[in-house]
C-alpha cells in the first residue's frame, strides 16, 4: 500500500479513476494486479485460495486489534448481505443475539474438542467465544463450568487456564484464581493473557499478581506484563519510561 500511496501522489490524475474503479479500496486493484500478472492461464479457485492465504494473517491481526464489541459489530456487518454502516445496526439487539450465538458456539466448540482433542482450532474458538462472553457480562457461572471442563480436557493449555482464572477473579474467588496463575507462571511459559491482566486491574489484585510474578520468577519471561502491572499500581504509564523500548511498547499498550 505504500507503493500505491507513492504512485497516486505522483499521478493524481490517474489515481482518481483507479480509486473510483476500485470502489474506494485501492488494495483491491493491487490484489487484482498480482493475480493478472501471473498470466491468463490461472485457475479462479486457486487464485482466490492464494489471495486468502496471502492476506488472512494481515486481516486477522487487524481484526484482533479491535475491542471485543467492535469485533462483534464488524462480524455482524461482514455477514450482512446488503451494504450497511454501523449506524444501521440495532446494537442492543445485535449484542444480545451475538451473546446467544457465543453461548451456543462455546458449547459446540468445546464439545467438538472433547470428541477429538487433536482439533486445537476448536479449543481456540471456544476460548475466543468465552472471552467475548466475559466482556459482554454474560452469566459467568455458566462460562466457568465450561472453562473448568476445558481445563480438564487440556490441562497444559495456558490460555484455558487463564480463562478459568479470569472468571474466578471476576466472581470474587481470587485465591483459586491466583493458584491457577501461579501454577502457570511456574512453568516458564512465554504465553500470558492480556484479558487476565485487565481483570487483575479491575478487581484490584495488583499487589498479589505482582507478588506471584516475583515469587515464581515469571517477571523475567513475562516482563511486559510485569512492567504493566507496576505501572498500573503506580497509576501512571510514566513508570515505563526507564524500561527497555521493546518491552515498553508492549507494556504501554496494556496500560493505556
Amino acid at each position: 500500500m505504500r507503493a500505491w500511496s507513492n504512485w497516486s501522489a505522483a499521478n493524481p490524475a490517474a489515481s482518481k479513476p483507479c480509486h473510483v474503479l476500485a470502489g474506494g479500496n485501492p488494495r483491491a486493484l493491487v490484489l487484482l494486479y498480482k493475480v493478472l500478472a501471473q498470466g491468463p492461464e490461472g485457475d479462479v479457485q486457486r487464485d482466490i485460495e492464494q489471495l486468502l492465504d496471502d492476506y488472512t494473517a494481515l486481516y486477522k491481526a487487524r481484526f484482533e486489534e479491535l475491542a471485543p464489541q467492535a469485533q462483534q459489530v464488524v462480524d455482524a456487518m461482514a455477514i450482512h448481505w446488503d451494504p450497511l454502516i454501523a449506524a444501521d445496526l440495532d446494537l442492543g439487539r445485535l449484542l444480545e443475539r451475538l451473546s446467544r450465538r457465543d453461548h451456543e458456539a462455546a458449547h459446540c466448540y468445546l464439545r467438538a474438542f472433547e470428541i477429538d482433542s487433536s482439533r486445537s482450532w476448536d479449543l481456540d474458538q471456544f476460548l475466543r467465544a468465552g472471552n467475548r462472553l466475559i466482556e459482554s457480562g454474560s452469566d459467568l457461572a455458566e462460562i466457568l463450568k465450561l472453562a473448568q471442563r476445558a481445563r480438564q480436557l487440556a490441562p497444559d493449555h495456558t490460555a484455558t487456564q487463564f480463562l478459568a482464572a479470569r472468571i474466578l477473579a471476576l466472581i470474587g474467588k481470587w485465591p483459586p484464581a491466583s493458584h491457577i496463575r501461579e501454577a502457570v507462571a511456574a512453568k516458564e511459559s512465554a504465553d500470558f493473557s492480556i484479558g487476565f491482566f485487565r481483570t487483575v486491574v479491575e478487581t484490584r489484585h495488583l499487589d498479589e499478581a505482582i507478588a506471584i510474578l516475583e515469587r515464581t520468577g515469571a517477571k523475567d519471561w513475562w516482563r511486559p506484563i510485569y512492567e504493566a502491572l507496576l505501572a498500573a499500581r503506580a497509576g501512571t504509564p510514566d513508570q515505563l519510561r526507564t524500561v527497555a523500548p521493546e518491552i515498553r511498547v508492549v507494556a504501554t499498550r496494556m496500560v493505556v
